[in-house]
């Protein structure tokens, strides 16, 4: 019977390692295949909010689940107007 508890607790610790290196690097694995500009960013997230509290780690998820916004900012535009104001190509 103390053979059965010592392998359920080592199975128990080793689950649990598995599970907090699974975790702490899927939002970085996420961001990577859908190729988001802020990879870096997000690995360094997803392993800070694993080791400092795991509270910030589902806005980290998320975080590498989106994308930057596809249109162009407001200030790109002022720049082309301003270009084109001036005679040159953007």
């Amino acid at each position: 019977m103390k053979w059965a508890g010592l392998v359920t607790l080592v199975l128990t610790v080793v689950l649990a390692l598995y599970l907090v290196w699974f975790l702490g690097g899927l939002p970085g694995r996420v961001a990577a295949e859908r190729g988001h500009p802020k990879v870096d960013a997000i690995k360094i997230g997803g392993w800070a909010t694993m080791i400092f509290g795991i509270v910030g780690w589902p806005w980290v998820l998320m975080w590498a689940y989106s994308h930057p916004h596809p249109h162009p900012r407001p200030e790109d535009k002022v720049l082309d107007d301003a270009a084109d104001i001036n005679g040159e190509t953007p």
